[in-house]
């Protein structure tokens, strides 16, 4: 059975800083969809927030948690869900991600402008490695990039581009692909 337009999931992937909650709210206003932060699920599920939850629990008991929140909210219909900028290594949610139903897009920012959203972010988005910021951005965006790009249907440069304008470029995409 083909999917509709109300029965659809918007997904959105990529790194940390890339906007994905940003874009992802206004998407979700501009096609009357509810939205999903997943990393703001992952908090309220474990009681503390991600970053947090990850600093306590490690990194492999995170990536189990963001797993289970992440299917949970992908199986919404009528939903845009930002997802965590790590959320692409479970080959699990890779697979889930790919299904007609699903519109998965890639949201990327030159790796200077992610730098700069997270130092003016912190302590709110902790580093992840015990590299500089920049070195730490680049090496997970190279590690990550060919699984955002294995999952995204389109990608949208968040750099150069308002959020505004990519929620209403993704809009039209997204009401293309399940148009009745």
């Amino acid at each position: 059975m083909r999917s509709t337009l109300a029965t659809a999931t918007v997904a959105l992937v990529g790194p940390r800083a890339a906007g994905k909650s940003t874009v992802g709210v206004l998407l979700a206003r501009e096609l009357g969809f509810t939205f999903w932060d997943a990393d703001g699920e992952l908090a309220a599920h474990v009681g503390c927030t991600a970053g947090a939850y990850l600093a306590a629990a490690g990194e492999a008991a995170f990536r189990r948690q963001e797993v289970e929140v992440s299917l949970a909210l992908l199986l919404q219909q009528g939903a845009v869900v930002a997802l965590g900028g790590g959320a692409v290594v479970s080959a699990e949610l890779r697979a889930r991600l790919v299904e007609s139903e699903v519109y998965a897009a890639l949201l990327l920012a030159p790796v200077p402008v992610l730098v700069d959203r997270l130092r003016h972010a912190a302590p709110l988005r902790p580093p992840l490695t015990n590299l500089p910021l920049a070195e730490e951005v680049a090496q997970l965006l190279t590690r990550r990039l060919p699984l955002y790009r294995e999952v995204a249907r389109t990608e949208h440069d968040t750099g150069s581009e308002s959020p505004a304008a990519v929620a209403r470029a993704l809009a039209v995409l997204v009401r293309a692909a399940f148009a009745d």
